[in-house]
């Protein structure tokens, strides 16, 4: 393919030897590695013991950055679409023409028309994107994944509490609830497992609430099997136990909060038997939880994005706070702190931001907790592309996204991205939303980018993430936007490079990038208990059981619960769409043969009871379907399901085909919807909990084998039919 290269193509900018940086082959957080280059080439990377948070952790997706670095199928010049056909062309050439096309849309349309995306922010690159060029440029479109993963959590964080609150590990917690997170497959936001089998190994219990029996649920001294998207009834009547049987803290209740009688008024409006039938978790199981929590001291909850992915995920990140207050928890040592942040200039603070007439041109008030954050739910957004309203939406610049695996109504993005004037995907493979892309740019990859890494993040650190190659003409993300802020003569863009932007980020340190690279990492101060000199953020400066400032803007201020469940004949399963599986990092990965060796095929699991009766043996092709497509995936048989719940494996394409089938044949967000019902807060799409229905797949069906490769795959046509 035009924009690719060999895998000679590449060189080290850096002498052979050892070199001590923080990966990201993976979406969050920095696993702390050891580079070792030799012969001009990267040799082996190995994990670093001395890092404080991944304590010497390597996983496959860092083993198989070698691969990365030399994948014939890596873009490593810009590409122009003209017509039906793709042309290589300079970077002066491809970042002129974008510049001259976004002014031109701007000039007519005005700012809000160009939107931006980014996933999850492996590249460091929020600041740049959101804050930096759409703040510049005064556009409030901002596709980001926050609405519905970590977001709800930080938001009411901020809130509630001042902060994202995170799992004091050091402090040695006693109890460790992980809810909504499998860290032994994913180590998102600033945890990495190391942290929980360390704090395991040194005699903490172990409590997990979710519906799939992982392997750290087996592990487990109590295993609550909750039905899918229906955390919040568990929250609450884990909350109604603490406070029955007095085993709250009461210094904390009496003395830094307020509202807990009406707070103690609710829960007894609650029954057990609700509680019960609403979660499937019997009362004496989350009774039992609930006391282990509250009686441990201290104790920690890990959470994760499967709190995040339904349509009661601020509230249910609102009750989690509740627990965590009750106990005394809240900001102590081992429990769940707010840390301050390392001597850096905080993420987002090197530019000035959206200007605030602009921001209130954000689209989804209505959705208040993501409309102060400059979030707008994605429907709005596409429905913006597709309808023009609220106001036309004509073109977009998209960073490390494959929108058409990775959102929500995949179809629907579709017709959007085809719809616009100018699309812009900057990444390091051709990736379907790049092959819709009028201009594609090659991205870096994380050993490819000088940058202060996890400055964005809540554990308190910073870590020097070093440049060591290079491959074609790859850029890093920031060096991509400071050149074209710098050519459309946005404010702010004022560095002549990103090292510059490095060193006055690390003003506060005293360091400069160099001396910040050799020593390696930043930690702020560690403070507990802040909030007995500050209080909270609150209207009544107290922790609020019934948050005044949701009152305000017309919310209930008590976590209420809606069953966003729908099952019936037609579809009668209840389908979770959001499982992460090793090697893969989202729907990253399928390219590299040494990761796809590993996992070849997606997954849905099955509980061997459903599948008899629907004439499914282990390891058949299924049909998975919901109100909104059809999609394929092998079944899995899985006897610690909930006989009604099917659980699929989230970000599958297929890199080796090219035609349209690529990214529809397996992939869960063509069964997800962006609308009814949302989250009411932050408006975040309903992701587990989908009525589906299951059956064995037809003869011929899928054009796939047993090892997931293609039986046959058209050549691929840059214009195709609309999938489906």
């Amino acid at each position: 393919m035009s924009g690719a290269g060999t895998s000679e193509d590449y060189e080290a900018l850096v002498p052979d030897g050892s070199y001590r940086t923080a990966c990201r082959a993976c979406a969050n957080g920095s696993c702390g590695v050891t580079v070792e280059v030799r012969g001009g080439r990267l040799a082996s990377i190995r994990g670093d013991p001395s890092d404080p948070v991944s304590r010497g952790y390597v996983c496959a997706k860092a083993l198989a950055s070698r691969e990365l670095l030399e994948s014939p199928l890596r873009i490593r010049s810009p590409m122009i679409r003209d017509g039906d056909r793709w042309r290589e062309a300079s970077w002066d050439e491809a970042l002129g023409l974008i510049a001259r096309r976004l002014s031109e849309i701007r000039d007519e349309y005005g700012p809000e028309a160009i939107a931006v995306a980014t996933g999850s922010p492996r590249y460091d690159i929020y600041e740049w994107l959101y804050v930096g060029f759409a703040g510049a440029l005064g556009t409030p479109s901002i596709l980001a994944v926050s609405n519905f993963c970590f977001v709800p959590r930080a938001a009411m964080g901020e809130l509630l509490v001042g902060g994202h609150v995170v799992v004091d590990y050091d402090g040695d917690p006693r109890l460790v609830m992980v809810w909504g997170a499998n860290p032994m497959e994913s180590n998102p936001d600033e945890y990495k497992y190391p942290q929980l089998d360390a704090a395991l190994r040194r005699g903490a219990e172990l409590v997990v609430v979710d519906p799939r029996r992982t392997a750290l649920a087996a592990r487990a001294d109590i295993w609550l099997r909750v039905r899918p998207a229906a955390d919040l009834p568990l929250a609450l009547g884990m909350a109604k136990v603490i406070v029955e049987e007095g085993l709250y803290d009461r210094d904390f209740v009496g003395n830094y909060s307020c509202c807990f009688g009406e707070f103690r008024d609710r829960l007894s409006r609650i029954s057990h038997a609700w509680v019960e039938e609403a979660s499937r978790v019997g009362r004496r199981d989350y009774s039992r939880a609930a006391e282990e929590y509250a009686t441990a001291k201290p104790a920690a909850i890990h959470w994760g994005v499967g709190i995040d992915q339904g349509a009661n995920s601020a509230y249910t990140a609102y009750a989690l706070l509740d627990l965590m207050a009750l106990t005394g928890n809240l900001d102590a040592p081992g429990g769940n702190v707010i840390f301050d942040p390392p001597p850096v200039v905080p993420s987002g603070g090197m530019f000035p931001g959206l200007p605030e007439g602009a921001r209130a041109r954000t689209p989804g008030r209505e959705y208040r907790l993501a409309w102060e954050r400059v979030r707008p739910p994605h429907h709005l957004i596409w429905d913006a592309i597709l309808t023009g309203k609220p106001y036309p939406v004509r073109a977009m610049l998209v960073f490390a996204a494959n929108l058409l695996v990775t959102r929500p109504n995949s179809l629907k993005i579709w017709r959007a991205l085809r719809s616009l004037d100018l699309l812009v995907v900057a990444d390091m493979f051709m990736t379907p939303t790049a092959r819709l892309a009028h201009v594609v740019l090659p991205a870096a990859s994380w050993l490819e980018r000088d940058e202060i890494a996890d400055r964005g993040k809540f554990h308190g650190r910073a870590f020097a993430r070093r440049r060591l190659f290079r491959v074609g003409g790859a850029r890093s993300d920031a060096e991509i936007l400071l050149d074209l802020g710098r050519r459309m003569g946005l404010p702010g863009f004022r560095w002549g490079s990103v090292r510059e932007f490095l060193d006055e980020a690390l003003r506060p340190s005293g360091l400069t990038w160099d001396e910040f690279s050799s020593l390696g990492r930043l930690r702020g101060p560690v403070r507990y208990h802040k909030y007995r000199a500050s209080g909270f953020p609150t209207p009544s400066g107290k922790y609020e059981f019934v948050s005044g400032k949701l009152e305000e803007w017309g919310y209930p201020g008590f976590p209420e619960f809606r069953d966003p469940v729908a099952t019936d004949d037609r579809y009668p399963l209840i389908l979770i769409t959001g499982a992460r599986r090793l090697p893969y990092m989202a729907s990253e990965g399928r390219q590299l043969r040494s990761l796809r060796r590993l996992r070849p095929c997606p997954e849905v699991e099955i509980h061997p009871e459903t599948a008899a009766r629907l004439g499914i043996s282990d390891g058949d092709w299924v049909a998975i379907e919901t109100g909104n497509g059809r999609i394929y995936q092998r079944a899995r048989l899985n006897p610690w399901l909930d006989p009604q719940v099917v659980s699929a494996e989230y970000g599958w394409w297929y890199p080796e085909m090219e035609d349209d089938r690529s990214w529809t044949l397996s992939n869960v967000n063509v069964l997800t919807s962006d609308g009814p019902p949302l989250d009411p807060l932050m408006g975040g799409a309903l992701l587990r909990g989908l009525a589906c229905r299951v059956e064995r797949a037809g003869p011929g069906e899928v054009p796939l084998d047993d090892e997931c490769r293609p039986r046959r795959s058209r050549p691929r046509d840059p214009n195709p039919r609309p999938p489906g």
